[in-house]
């Protein structure tokens, strides 16, 4: 009902309506409630996206993810004590698992020899992973690339990762170079699969059913899937991966007002560029992907922005398949 609204909330969206166990949850909580992400088993994230509103008022980091899914931080460090430190704020902070991003392909980040650029320099990396692993208080797993520009460095990278105690590796089957042009080459996570003594998890490129199933068929033993792209551009697909529904616009829309409302509570006004980064995926659930950004793109001001996701709602049609489309 209307009553479980904050006063931000019912400004936002006066004629929204939805009912809550009590009144005390943050409005990431609630989001945290919407069916379209009963799916998801994790959620690896960045500190740097985090919105203070996700920890729930308690020490153990709920939030978003309140009663449904784990969270897991991923850091991008090249030093081990700063990357220890970390792991312990974070064991003190109730979490289970510390992740090591080595995937990231962003210039700014590679030139600092941070995420993907630090598989430059193997045999620093060889050391840095030796010693977190055996001073973490966390487990830790690593997100990777195959490599910085060719392929054929993953062999020498592969066998770095056997090496260690991981909890999980999670391969993105594209080199830094590649950015995320081109087509991952799954090969070299079925080689993962055979060769790795930990488990192995895949990423890239899943934005529908038919290529989860074909990931599948390709390599049987696929226990574990990273979504990215493809779950912002359909939210429901982790649901619809386990034999549930695609999105109706009518959840599409309640979740966007709960993630709009979860923003504006922390943020503010500032919410509406935040919504629009979130557009640039979520216009491809709807079947003209150019006139839904086109209406949005141009908004700077709640109210416009308000408008502009009303009349999305109202006039724009959902695409027969929600599938991340650039």
């Amino acid at each position: 009902n209307n009553e479980s609204f904050n006063a931000k909330e019912r400004q936002l969206y006066p004629n929204y309506e939805y009912s809550q166990k009590n009144n005390s949850s943050t409005s990431a909580e609630r989001l945290a409630t919407c069916s379209l992400i009963s799916g998801i088993t994790g959620i690896i994230c960045s500190f740097l996206y985090l919105p203070v509103s996700l920890s729930s008022g308690s020490n153990y980091p709920t939030g978003l993810i309140c009663g449904v899914i784990g969270l897991v931080l991923a850091l991008m460090s090249k030093n081990a004590d700063e990357f220890v430190w970390a792991a312990h704020v974070l064991a003190d902070m109730g979490y289970r698992e510390v992740n090591l991003n080595l995937g990231c392909p962003s210039g700014t980040v590679v030139a600092k020899g941070k995420g993907s650029g630090f598989l430059r320099n193997l045999d620093e990396l060889e050391v840095f992973l030796s010693d977190v692993c055996e001073r973490s208080p966390l487990p830790v797993s690593v997100k990777t690339r195959l490599g910085l520009e060719s392929d054929d460095e993953y062999g020498r990278v592969l066998d770095l990762y056997c090496r260690m105690s991981l909890t999980e590796l999670i391969v993105h089957p594209r080199v830094q170079r590649d950015r995320y042009t081109g087509s991952p080459r799954k090969a070299f996570y079925g080689e993962t699969l055979d060769r790795a003594p930990f488990p192995v998890a895949y990423n890239g490129d899943i934005f529908d059913l038919e290529d989860m199933d074909a990931l599948v068929k390709a390599y049987p033993g696929t226990r574990h899937v990273m979504l990215g792209r493809g779950l912002l551009a359909n939210p429901a697909l982790a649901r619809m991966v386990k034999g549930g529904p695609a999105a109706t616009a009518a959840e599409l829309q309640r979740f966007h007002d709960m993630l709009f409302a979860a923003y504006a509570e922390e943020i503010g006004g500032n919410a509406v560029f935040r919504m629009k980064e979130w557009w640039f995926y979520a216009k491809c659930a709807f079947a003209d992907p150019a006139t839904v950004h086109k209406l949005v793109r141009k908004t700077k001001k709640v109210d416009e922005y308000r408008a502009a996701v009303d009349r999305v709602f109202r006039e724009q049609q959902l695409a027969p398949v929600a599938r991340f489309c650039g």
